[in-house]
């Protein structure tokens, strides 16, 4: 299951980019587990992943374009792949 969430870099009033990768995840055949506002500042879309799931994180990243792959810091699900979206996903 995927959560894609909206950082800072994203207007509050442009929610294209989340919508957009929220049907881009389920496109490609990832599970969406919901979609929502992260406070907080990323400087590119970003894939966090809890531990023991960073082969799955990258294949996500892979699916959607995503350069950015990170373990999960406080503050993140910890449960969950989440992708940060700064910017459309394709």
């Amino acid at each position: 299951m995927v959560l894609v969430e909206e950082g800072d870099g994203v207007a509050p009033a442009d929610t294209e980019a989340l919508e957009g990768a929220g049907a881009t995840v389920t496109a490609r055949g990832w599970t969406l587990a919901g979609v929502g506002n992260w406070r907080g500042y990323v400087p590119a879309s970003t894939v966090y992943y809890p531990a023991g799931r960073e082969a799955e994180a990258r294949q996500l990243a892979a699916d959607l374009g995503v350069s950015a792959v990170a373990p999960a810091p406080a503050g993140i699900n910890r449960q969950r792949l989440t992708l940060i979206v700064v910017a459309p996903v394709t």
